[in-house]
């Protein structure tokens, strides 16, 4: 009996060793430094959700993104710096590009380590053939929105008023089948409430840990906050970001509610990690003080992104202890190598990474292993906007080479306009003209245009002044970035540049991903869009259209399912990837697991065995 109680002992020791846990990802879209209370000294946008879990587990004060959302997610996904990624701006609505098909995905790499995975939200990552949309990309389902600009409540894009792009939401399944429906409620309550249906269903249906990936569309413009959460915001003088506070009051309320039922259901072996995309977008209500400038820049404000993340399992053996500030430098591209390691892992066999592990240094509290991050890379010619920018750290240096977007500090509003820097007049005029045209149109269907006139007009008259720009920051002196020490200091910028050049020389070849493919839309599936106030004409769901060799698909619907269960799995062991340099015969931890308890049970009937020899001797 003694015997057998030590071999459960040592099953349930070892169990409990190898559980990996439950990983659930937000990532929040156009939120600024300052746009989480914790961080504001104002506390001009009342986030109570996220100021108590974030208190409660690590809040990272130098967490580090791209300047703008697609590139930013490729990194995420791939654990790769977006130049090498290929993706270096945000996708058009019809570009035919996607991640490089070399590129192992998170989801497909814990997959393999035995996870769900399933993904809510905005991808951004291409959609045009299957291969490249989210459950072609190892996700079993998806259920959001394929590409960006998303109108809150019907749906749309909108190439300008009266010009639709299709509505984007639904479902798809990695078998290619799909659901478009219509979705009546404000974006952030349905994604929210679909990510906690898919805990539910896993809890039901599966046994194995869940990777969820959860992709807000708030706060990014259109601004159409909710009216109750407007009513929080009421002591915000400008109009924009009083209609951005209402969005982020939305956010984190239902940051709370996938937290809580994560928790519930889920259990305490389960991490959280939540993050921007991008510095927050001065120009729709964004804030990123008291760093520099906003999204599409790569100053501090456009890149040095609000971010926390939660251990909840009982012994903190995964980040270590909460209730912290961590200092260290964190990359986007990090959490791959980060996360596929406390899978179980082996980062080794993965080639081309960026990203670092930081989970030690976050573990113990030490220094971050990453003292170097690429920023910002986009080269003209391989570029929408005709620009080219190259931005880079190594501490304590911050070497910035760009045609520059966007120079200006930004600060809370006292009245009715934009408070900046900017003494120009162009911050002023383009939002008196941007704000008619709201008024006039609409939040949604006049939001492209809006990006138009802040991306390629605004910010292009900054441009004009501010053309092939070298600056040099010491951010250990200098965070806000306000002293150029480049001209005292030429040999640093020298050393940085070759880095810079080494990066460029190897980066891959770029695809053509500014190019929207003419695509009519007759091609797509229409519906009936009336509960959402959408006109016929107008009402289309936007699918892949291209096979995966890149020829244009039919144009009738594919094979339609109609079950919404997504909490059943593929077997794991026919999971594959493209990229060879993954270890396709990489053990299963299961197998692993069973190993070491047969070794395990071997040494104790053999120390049992060896105890009562002696006796059995002394007997004869």
């Amino acid at each position: 009996m003694k015997l057998q109680f030590q071999i459960l002992l040592v099953l349930i020791s070892l169990i409990h060793l190898h559980a990996a846990p439950n990983i659930v990802y937000m990532i929040l879209d156009d939120v600024g430094f300052a746009d989480f209370s914790y961080q504001n000294p104002t506390k001009a946008i009342p986030t109570p959700q996220i100021d108590r879990i974030s208190e409660q587990g690590i809040r990272l004060s130098r967490h580090y993104a791209q300047s703008t959302c697609s590139p930013s997610r490729a990194a995420l996904m791939t654990g790769r710096y977006a130049i090498n990624t290929g993706l270096t701006f945000p996708l058009p609505p019809f570009s035919t590009a996607g991640l490089p098909d070399d590129a192992p995905t998170l989801p497909q790499l814990l997959r393999k380590q035995g996870y769900e995975a399933h993904m809510v939200g905005k991808w951004h990552l291409g959609f045009a053939k299957w291969k490249d949309s989210p459950v072609g990309r190892g996700f079993q389902s998806f259920t959001g929105v394929y590409r960006w600009d998303v109108d809150s409540w019907t749906k749309m894009i909108w190439r300008e008023p009266n010009v639709s792009l299709g509505v984007d939401w639904g479902r798809s399944w990695e078998d290619r089948t799909y659901m478009n429906y219509v979705e009546p409620r404000h974006a952030t309550v349905a994604l929210a409430d679909e990510a906690e249906q898919v805990i539910r269903r896993h809890v039901k249906n599966s046994k194995k840990p869940l990777f969820l990936y959860l992709a807000f569309t708030a706060a990014h413009s259109p601004l159409q906050p909710m009216h109750e959460h407007m009513e929080k915001c009421q002591h915000l003088p400008h109009l924009w970001r009083r209609e951005y506070c209402g969005m982020m009051v939305g956010l984190d309320e239902a940051i709370g509610n996938v937290t809580r039922t994560a928790r519930e259901l889920l259990g305490d072996n389960t991490i959280l990690v939540v993050t921007s995309d991008n510095g927050g977008s001065t120009w729709f209500g964004g804030l990123n003080y008291p760093y520099r400038s906003g999204k599409t820049t790569p100053f501090e404000g456009g890149v040095r992104v609000p971010a926390f993340l939660a251990d909840f399992s009982q012994d903190k053996r995964y980040f270590g202890q909460g209730g912290r500030t961590y200092s260290g430098i964190i990359h986007i591209s990090d959490w791959l190598p980060t996360l596929y390691t406390i899978a179980g892992g082996n980062v080794k066999a993965i080639a081309k990474l960026d990203g670092k592990d930081v989970g030690s240094a976050l573990r113990a509290d030490q220094p971050s292993p990453r003292h170097e991050v690429l920023l910002e890379m986009y080269i003209k010619g391989e570029f929408t906007l005709n620009e080219t920018c190259s931005a880079l750290i190594r501490e304590p240096w911050k070497l910035i080479q760009c045609d520059i977007r966007d120079p200006h500090w930004y600060y809370e509003s006292s009245e009715d306009k934009m408070n900046s820097t900017d003494v120009s007049g162009v911050t002023q005029h383009f939002e008196k003209i941007i704000r008619a045209g709201e008024e006039k149109h609409g939040a949604g269907p006049y939001d492209m245009v809006r990006l138009m006139y802040t991306h390629r007009h605004a910010h292009g008259a900054f441009v004009k002044n501010n053309t092939n720009i070298t600056l040099l920051f010491n951010l250990a002196m200098d965070p806000e970035e306000q002293h150029d020490v480049s001209t005292h200091n030429p040999l640093i910028v020298m050393e940085l540049e070759d880095i810079i050049l080494r990066i460029r020389n190897n980066r891959p070849k770029a695809p053509r991903w500014w190019e929207n493919y003419n695509v009519s839309k007759t091609q797509f599936q229409t519906g009936d869009c009336s509960n959402v106030g959408v006109a016929p004409e107008h009402c289309w769901f936007v699918l892949p259209f291209l096979t995966d060799d890149g020829e244009l698909l039919p144009p009738q619907p594919a094979k339609q399912r109609t079950d919404t269960n997504i909490g059943t799995s593929t077997d794991t062991k026919t999971v594959t990837s493209t990229d060879p340099t993954v270890t396709a015969t990489e053990p299963n931890s299961m197998m692993l697991l069973i190993s070491v308890v047969g070794v395990m049970v071997f040494v104790i009937l053999y120390v049992q065995c060896c105890r009562r020899r002696p006796e059995m001797k002394k007997q004869e």
